[in-house]
């Protein structure tokens, strides 16, 4: 079930990732490194996210992939 789960929430990140792109112009997102992360486990979810997206602020509680646009 949990992975299951992880599956699902991956795939969320994927297309709200997608939307953000077309929507908000988001550059720096690479999906096929995303998914590669994520399952391959290597590194924590802030470590992704600091290295998808380096503009993000360092002490935001914000964790969507939308909210990357705005900082």
């Amino acid at each position: 079930m949990i992975k299951s789960i992880a599956v699902l929430s991956s795939v969320l990140c994927l297309v709200l990732a997608d939307f953000c792109k077309e929507e908000k112009g988001i550059e720096s997102f690479d999906p096929e490194k995303w998914e590669e992360e994520i399952f391959r486990g290597r590194r924590t979810t802030e470590e992704r996210r600091r290295q998808l997206f380096p503009n993000h602020s360092k002490g935001s509680k914000c964790s969507g992939v939308c909210c990357a646009s705005r900082h």
